[in-house]
């Protein structure tokens, strides 16, 4: 009996159309067109000019919040909901639990006031697939309904699967072993697509694909390429160097030939610790070549939200792969772009946490872990480590004077200006108020002193543009370094550079104090008066 493709056809529908073999891409996200937007909001959202401005494939209907019912309003999942939360946080979280439970996969896109990175984090957690600030553009709102339309399509792709296994195993056939083959097929793929949404990273990924693509086609070779991060993954299972090599040439060149839908920076990746598995930056040296596919290899387009991406796959052996086969690669390709996508919504979702909204740089949780793991390479290898404390001196000042808005200003700048003088290598971090922390790695105390001068000197030279005018202010800085036999904890640490911060504001402010270890033996007799 002829297997029938047709079935594994309708399963591997994409929405990223194909590269052609010239090397012209065509490739595109699902975008907004016949979208239909559901719009909760309060009557002065309702009447904003925005909701006309997001083209003509967008039908925005709008609803007061007690005119709305989810039951009665939602046809499908396929429509998509701009829900405006009020001030109380723990009333939009109600509110969004309600409407995840009566529409598990429905796209929930949140309007609200400025609340924060750790409220919005919370907020994706729950469910919601994007939260907008109030006021936005109308770019950003088309932006973020162009991938939740493509974020829908792919969950239905996948979830196609489950309705195929039962149809495809009850169908009559002359041989009684065609459907049985057909059910084990799609029980394997399903398996494997629920496997790929569950992998927490590309690591995860990597071993996923590996493992259960062998359940569908017998591969030997499995390479992943993508536009924005201009990087290569592959995973091969010979211990000979060159089928690999020429597997990421040509991915590489390949993904020269993709363009980058969005030049947006995208949250970097850990690298994947898999055997065999190199991380590759595209090379501007190379030159274009002709690019022609083996028989045994599948090449499939991926529409990872914003960004291009390429899947590539060899078959064991000199046997073409069939089309059956290269339809069965397409729907894990689907499933593939779905879970990078999601591992970047993760991502972001971590980032946001871990950054202080006004100034961009890590806030205290996030700085203070780094400083743990920072104490803990010190101690257990004695490795040299400082940490600066930075005051703006009289910041009060500016706020009471200029206003608060000056002062964020102030405080945006400095933090540029500190991570303009820092090395990369640096950890810089707001600690609170107008205090930042910087963690300076492998550095001793003479190297910390004249970084700590040059950031002084530079934030006492830099003009503040604010609204009124110009504004200048100095930095007090305390600097404490590692190993210091007083230093055993992360407070430790802490509290000796906020004493040397201490003493630069008692000797006139706009200096640097370093922190000056005790020695072993007043230490000791230091302990022993206490105890007495």
């Amino acid at each position: 009996m002829a297997i029938d493709v047709k079935m594994f056809h309708n399963l591997a529908r994409l929405s990223s159309p194909q590269v052609s073999e010239g090397g012209a891409s065509s490739l595109r996200p699902e975008s907004a067109s016949s979208t239909t937007v559901l719009l909760v909001a309060a009557p002065t959202i309702l009447r904003a000019p925005i909701w006309k401005k997001l083209g003509p494939g967008v039908t925005v209907q709008s609803y007061g919040h007690k005119d709305f019912s989810l039951d009665r309003d939602t046809s499908d999942d396929r429509t998509l909901v701009i829900y405006q939360i009020g001030a109380r946080f723990a009333d939009a979280r109600k509110s969004l639990a309600r409407m995840v439970q009566a529409r598990h996969n429905l796209c929930i896109i949140l309007l609200g006031g400025p609340i924060g990175s750790d409220r919005t984090a919370r907020l994706l957690r729950d469910g919601a697939f994007d939260y907008l600030t109030w006021p936005c553009t109308a770019a950003r709102v088309t932006e973020s309904i162009a991938r939740g339309v493509t974020y829908q399509r792919a969950i239905r792709e996948v979830r196609h699967l489950s309705g195929e296994r039962p149809r495809v195993t009850q169908e009559p056939a002359h041989d009684r072993g065609a459907p049985q083959s057909y059910g084990r097929q799609l029980s394997a793929l399903h398996q494997l697509t629920e496997e790929l949404a569950a992998s927490r990273d590309e690591n995860g990924i990597g071993k996923t694909l590996t493992r259960g693509l062998r359940t569908l086609v017998d591969t030997d070779m499995i390479g992943i390429a993508r536009s924005n991060r201009k990087q290569v993954w592959v995973w091969c299972d010979t211990q000979d160097l060159e089928p690999e090599a020429r597997a990421r040439r040509y991915l590489l060149r390949r993904l020269g030939r993709l363009p980058a839908e969005s030049t947006r920076p995208s949250t970097p990746h850990q690298r994947a610790h898999a055997r065999h598995l190199r991380l590759v930056p595209r090379s501007g040296s190379q030159r274009p070549q002709p690019i022609e596919a083996p028989a045994n290899s599948h090449e499939s387009s991926l529409a990872i939200g914003q960004e291009a991406g390429l899947f590539l796959v060899r078959k064991r052996g000199v046997e073409p792969l069939t089309q059956q086969e290269r339809q069965l690669l397409d729907t894990v390709g689907t499933a593939l772009a779905l879970s990078l996508q999601n591992l970047d919504a993760n991502h972001r979702t971590q980032d946001i946490a871990m950054r202080d909204p006004l100034t961009e740089i890590l806030n205290r949780h996030a700085f203070e872990g780094a400083l743990t793991r920072e104490l803990k390479v010190g101690l257990r290898y004695g490795v040299p480590a400082c940490l600066l404390l930075l005051d703006l001196d009289y910041f009060k000042t500016v706020n009471e004077r200029l206003g608060h808005a000056a002062g964020d200003h102030v405080l945006r700048t400095a933090a540029e200006v500190i991570r303009n003088t820092v090395r990369d290598i640096d950890v810089v971090g707001r600690y609170e108020g107008n205090t930042f922390a910087v963690i300076l790695p492998h550095t001793d105390r003479g190297q910390t002193r004249v970084l700590a001068e040059r950031l002084r000197e530079r934030i006492e030279q830099h003009l503040f543009a604010v609204e009124a005018g110009q504004v200048r202010t100095t930095a007090s800085i305390g600097l404490a370094a590692i190993p210091d036999i007083a230093v055993a904890s992360c407070a430790d640490w802490m509290g000796a550079a906020d004493s040397a911060l201490n003493h630069a504001k008692a000797q006139g402010r706009n200096c640097v104090v370093l922190h000056t270890p005790k020695p072993p033996a007043l230490a000791c007799v230091a302990s022993l008066s206490l105890a007495a």
